[in-house]
C-alpha cells in the first residue's frame, strides 16, 4: 500500500474523528460495551467542530498517514506527558496512534511511531511513554515489539459506570 505521512492541517479532524471511531470499534470491541461506540459516534459532529482548537489547547503535535487523499492513520504526541509520574521525570507521551483497521499490520503504525521517535531525538528528548488499555493485547504486543518496557504505572478510569485500567510502556530514544 502506498501512503504518505504529513503534518496535520486545520480541517483534518473531519477525517480523524471518524477514523478514531472506526479504530476504537476494531481495537476495543472485546473490551467496551456497544454503548461506548454509540456515544462516540453520536458526538462525532461536535468533536469534528472542536478538533482543531482542542489539539491547539492541549499542545499536541499531530501527523497523519494518507492514502488516496484519505487519512488512514493518525499520531498525536505531547512533549510533556499528562501522567504525573512521567511528567515529573520529563517524559514525552505518544497520546494517540490510530489506524484504520484495513491498514493494520502494513507498517503504517510503525512508520508513525518512528517519526515520533525521530522528532523526539531532534528535540533531545530522551524518554517517553505510551498508555494503552490493559486488555488491548494487540497494541501491547506492538509496543513491546517496538522496544517498550512495561512499567508498574497504571491509571484507572470509568466509562459508563464500568472500571478500566490503562497500563504504560516507557521508552528511551537513545535505545531505539
Amino acid at each position: 500500500m502506498e501512503y504518505t505521512i504529513r503534518k496535520y492541517k486545520n480541517g483534518d479532524g473531519e477525517q480523524i474523528v471518524p477514523l478514531k471511531n472506526i479504530s476504537w470499534r476494531s481495537a476495543y470491541s472485546h473490551i467496551f460495551p456497544e454503548e461506548v461506540f454509540i456515544d462516540n459516534e453520536n458526538k462525532t459532529p461536535e468533536k469534528i467542530k472542536t478538533f482543531d482548537d482542542d489539539l491547539r489547547v492541549k499542545g499536541g503535535v499531530c501527523y497523519v498517514a494518507e492514502s488516496n487523499d484519505k487519512i488512514i492513520g493518525v499520531m498525536i504526541y505531547n512533549t510533556k506527558c499528562e501522567v504525573e509520574y512521567f511528567a515529573k521525570k520529563g517524559y514525552a507521551q505518544l497520546a494517540v496512534l490510530y489506524l484504520h483497521p484495513d491498514t493494520q499490520r502494513q507498517g503504517v503504525g510503525k512508520a508513525l511511531f518512528d517519526l515520533f521517535v525521530k522528532n523526539l531525538k531532534e528535540l533531545k528528548q530522551g524518554k517517553f511513554c505510551i498508555g494503552v488499555l490493559k486488555d488491548n493485547y494487540n497494541a501491547r504486543k506492538a509496543y513491546e515489539k517496538w522496544g517498550g518496557k512495561l512499567t508498574d504505572v497504571t491509571v484507572d478510569f470509568v466509562k459508563l459506570e464500568k472500571p478500566y485500567t490503562e497500563v504504560f510502556y516507557e521508552y528511551d530514544t537513545n535505545m531505539l
